[in-house]
C-alpha cells in the first residue's frame, strides 16, 4: 500500500481539507483509490448547543491526544472526542 497525502486550508470558509490517494496492489497492478476529507473548527459551546437542539440529553467529550499517540503532531487539546447520547421516549 502507497498513500499520498495533500493538505491545505481556506481561510475564507474556515475549512482545512486533506485529499487522500492511496495505491492498493492487485496482483501484478496497482489500483487507485481517492478521498477528500474537509475538516472545519467548532467551539465546545457550538457543538454542545448543537446536539442539545438536536435531542441529545447527555454530552460527554474528552481530549483526543492520548488516542493519537504515535502521531507527534497531535498535542493535548489538539483534538477533542465527543460522545452524545438521545434518550428514547417511552
Amino acid at each position: 500500500m502507497a498513500v499520498v497525502m495533500r493538505n491545505g486550508h481556506n481561510r475564507q470558509t474556515e475549512r482545512a481539507w486533506c485529499d487522500i490517494d492511496w495505491f492498493l496492489r492487485d496482483g501484478g497492478h496497482w489500483r487507485r483509490h481517492h478521498e477528500r476529507v474537509e475538516e472545519v473548527c467548532w467551539s465546545y459551546s457550538d457543538i454542545h448547543r448543537t446536539l442539545r437542539r438536536a435531542g441529545f440529553d447527555r454530552v460527554r467529550r474528552w481530549d483526543g491526544a492520548p488516542f493519537f499517540k504515535s502521531n507527534p503532531l497531535i498535542r493535548q487539546g489538539c483534538r477533542t472526542l465527543y460522545l452524545a447520547r438521545k434518550s428514547v421516549d417511552a
